[in-house]
């Protein structure tokens, strides 16, 4: 489904000549949308997260989910738009704020949301929480605590589908905070997409108050 809704955006986007397709001002034509079905699987998806995000943030004002609680509130189109033309056998891994990634892979909410219960039906059998979701089966290989801390695994991830001949793509998400050890992290060659939300927080402190580097820059 995602080849397919990948390959239908690019024909379509080929047909449309620059004159008629809005693009970004710069002379560069915008893909066009998807078909009416899918825009509304993807909407959909994006407000499921956006209900999960909602209660679980209910739930853990009442203490009743343990640990840390990292919401996604806002970044759900960063979520669906990314993991929408992703294949079964890609790979997805992220760093804080991934109830939504494992959602939008596929792992069931229900599971997710035992997970920050801490309960042994969770997707981590309850001993991850928030921030260590994890679904082998749907190839979402986990939240990480460590800022930073998802890039070296995602860079290994890519290394070995290389070394294995095959063209599996590892989506690695992250944040402001993370830009800098992304460069330092990845592998020239090999297939890996780096997806990186600029949320001005890294990740409790604003960037405002906080000295930046050209490499952290917009």
């Amino acid at each position: 489904m995602a080849k397919e809704r990948t390959e239908t955006a690019e024909s379509e986007a080929a047909q449309a000549s620059p004159a008629t397709a809005a693009g970004d001002g710069k002379g560069t034509a915008a893909y066009a949308l998807p078909d009416e079905e899918t825009c509304r699987e993807l909407l959909e998806t994006m407000a499921l997260i956006r209900r999960f995000e909602e209660e679980a943030g209910r739930q853990y004002q009442q203490a009743k989910a343990g640990g840390f609680l990292h919401l996604a509130i806002g970044e759900e189109a960063t979520i669906v738009g990314t993991t929408s033309v992703m294949r079964p056998e890609d790979y997805l891994i992220g760093t804080y704020r991934t109830h939504g990634h494992a959602i939008a892979r596929g792992t069931d909410p229900k599971k997710v949301m035992a997970e920050l219960f801490g309960r042994e039906d969770g997707c981590s059998r309850g001993r991850g929480g928030s921030m260590h979701i994890f679904d082998l089966e749907h190839r979402f290989m986990g939240g990480y605590g460590i800022v930073g801390g998802n890039l070296p695994i995602a860079a290994g991830l890519a290394l070995a589908a290389r070394m294995q001949g095959d063209d599996r793509v590892v989506a690695c998400l992250f944040a402001t905070a993370r830009w800098p050890r992304a460069n330092s992290t990845k592998p020239r060659t090999s297939p890996r997409c780096g997806n990186c939300r600029w949320s001005s927080w890294s990740p409790t402190t604003s960037s405002a108050w906080a000295p930046r580097s050209s490499t952290t820059r917009r």
